[in-house]
């Protein structure tokens, strides 16, 4: 696919594809009754169809795709990206930031406390910000910090370096943020 380098969307929509190249849906590992959770091939391919038609900018057909998605899927946790994904493109392709906070709520919901909550709490402290409403901001970000800390490098062959790579990074990112709000 060629997107635009200089579209606000490209890095998260070139993550999203990329994403999905690798398995349908791909979300960090999960744990408990989540790690059982398989995607519905026909919800993954509805996915990806609306991030090829939001590259080729037939945004209403994106669109239509992802409510599909949405539609088809049975597993919250996979649902939940659904929602992420829509309600990332509702907000910076037609900045409704209403639908977008409502989709985040959803997906914060469906997949609470992994790590795709990060991300989603992120997303949702986004839209606080936009709306001024920093305490909000706030409170989802530092709950983002709290998972970021609890999921920690447990498994990895070197924890140590595991944490130096992933981890400090991804606090260092998210206290910046939540400084800013």
């Amino acid at each position: 696919l060629e997107i635009d380098p200089e579209s606000r969307i490209a890095p998260e929509l070139r993550r999203q594809i990329e994403a999905a190249r690798q398995g349908p849906l791909a979300l960090p590992p999960a744990t408990g009754s989540q790690a059982e959770q398989k995607p519905n091939a026909q919800a993954s391919t509805k996915h990806v169809e609306g991030l090829n038609l939001v590259a080729k900018n037939e945004f209403d057909a994106a669109f239509r795709a992802f409510d599909e998605a949405i539609a088809l899927e049975p597993a919250p946790r996979f649902r939940a990206m659904a929602h992420y994904t829509r309600g990332f493109f509702l907000r910076q392709l037609r900045n409704d930031l209403e639908r977008a906070r409502a989709d985040f709520d959803t997906a914060i919901r469906l997949d609470a406390g992994s790590g795709a909550s990060v991300l989603f709490l992120e997303a949702r402290a986004d839209i606080w910000t936009l709306g001024n409403d920093h305490d909000r901001a706030i409170a989802d970000l530092t709950e983002a910090i709290r998972i970021e800390l609890a999921k920690g490098c447990e498994g990895a062959r070197d924890p140590a370096a595991c944490r130096v790579r992933q981890q400090v990074p991804n606090e260092s990112r998210l206290l910046a943020k939540r400084g800013e709000a």
